[in-house]
């Protein structure tokens, strides 16, 4: 995730960057495959949203290894957001029950990303 996100300061922002890092990112072959994922979605003619398995696979593949990317859309899939909490009101004892709402109202909302 570092490497990419370098990789793009680098790229868009003309970020002068260490050549260590500068070979790093160019050995990362799946560094350069998702920045030009992002890149081509910041300058495509007609944004689109990709839907939730494209953004889940992109986070996966956005970590060094399987059980961090994994660990990473367990908790995005489980942290309640500001919107959560609008959408599910509960009475304070019970705000806990958000972690285990939170996956329905992505399903809801995205219906599972699939168009």
């Amino acid at each position: 995730m570092w490497l990419l996100g370098l990789s793009l300061a680098h790229e868009l922002l003309e970020a002068p960057l260490p050549a260590s890092v500068l070979a790093s990112i160019r050995e990362d072959t799946v560094v350069a495959r998702l920045a030009r994922q992002v890149q081509a979605k910041l300058f495509a003619s007609e944004p689109d949203s990709p839907g939730a398995p494209a953004r889940f696979l992109f986070r996966l593949r956005s970590y060094d290894n399987f059980v961090d990317g994994l660990r990473q859309c367990l908790r995005v899939a489980t942290q309640p957001t500001e919107d959560d909490w609008r959408a599910f009101p509960l009475p304070p004892w019970a705000t806990p029950l958000h972690a285990a709402l939170r996956p329905l109202g992505l399903v809801k909302r995205h219906r599972l990303g699939l168009r």
